[in-house]
C-alpha cells in the first residue's frame, strides 16, 4: 500500500506541476527546490500514515483479522478470531470474577487485560494478521471475509475513492493539456 499510494500522490503531483507549467510557464520556470523537497516529504509522509493506519491501537478490532496464539487448552486452532478472542474474554472474565464484560473493544487492550489479570487461562500471542495478509501486499481489503465485524471497509473505501478521484484529476487534466495543444498549435499554424 505504501509504494501503491505514494505512486498516486507523485502522479497527482507531477500532474499539478505540469498544469502550473502550461498554465503559468514564466513563474514556473522559478520554482524554488525547498518546494518541490516539501512537497515529496508531504506525499511520502502522507503514503507512510496511510500505511500505518492499520496498525492503530482504535482500529484493531476492525483491521486485524485474527490473532495466531500457541497450543492452548481453550482454543481448536493455532488462529483464533475477534468475535472468538472477545467471547473467551468475556467467559474467563464472568467465571474468574463474575464481571459481565470487559471495558475494551480493541485486541491489544483485551489481551493487556488477560496477561495482566487472568495469565493463567491468557493464550500466548504470537502476532497479529489480517489487514494487509487477507488480500495481497499492495491490494486494499475492500471485501468481507467471514469473522468480520464490519460489514463494509471504511478506510479501504476511502483510499479506493481519493485514488479514483486522483485518476479523474489526471485525465482531466491531461485532456486539458491536449485541447491547449490543438489550440496552440492551430493558433501557430495560422500565423504562419
Amino acid at each position: 500500500m505504501l509504494s501503491g499510494e505514494a505512486s498516486v500522490f507523485t502522479l497527482v503531483c507531477l500532474t499539478s506541476y505540469r498544469l502550473y507549467g502550461v498554465f503559468k510557464p514564466i513563474r514556473s520556470k522559478h520554482i524554488k527546490v525547498k518546494y518541490s523537497v516539501f512537497w515529496i516529504v508531504l506525499l511520502w509522509s502522507a503514503s507512510f500514515l496511510l500505511a500505518l493506519l492499520p496498525f492503530s491501537k482504535m482500529l484493531s478490532s476492525y483491521m486485524i483479522a485474527g490473532m495466531l496464539i500457541s497450543k492452548s487448552l481453550y482454543f481448536f486452532g493455532d488462529v483464533v478470531t475477534w468475535p472468538e478472542y472477545q467471547t473467551f474474554a468475556k467467559r474467563v472474565a464472568y467465571l474468574k470474577r463474575n464481571e459481565t464484560s470487559i471495558a475494551s473493544d480493541n485486541w491489544c487492550d483485551i489481551n493487556e487485560i488477560l496477561r495482566t489479570d487472568y495469565h493463567d487461562v491468557s493464550p500466548q500471542n504470537k502476532g497479529y494478521f489480517g489487514y494487509y495478509s487477507t488480500s495481497s501486499v499492495c491490494m486494499l481489503k475492500f471485501y468481507r471475509v467471514t469473522g468480520d465485524i464490519s460489514p463494509f471497509n471504511l478506510t479501504s473505501s476511502a483510499v479506493i475513492m481519493f485514488n479514483f478521484i486522483s485518476l479523474f484529476y489526471i485525465f482531466l487534466a491531461y485532456v486539458n493539456l491536449t485541447m491547449l495543444n490543438k489550440i496552440f498549435a492551430s493558433y501557430v499554424c495560422s500565423a504562419l
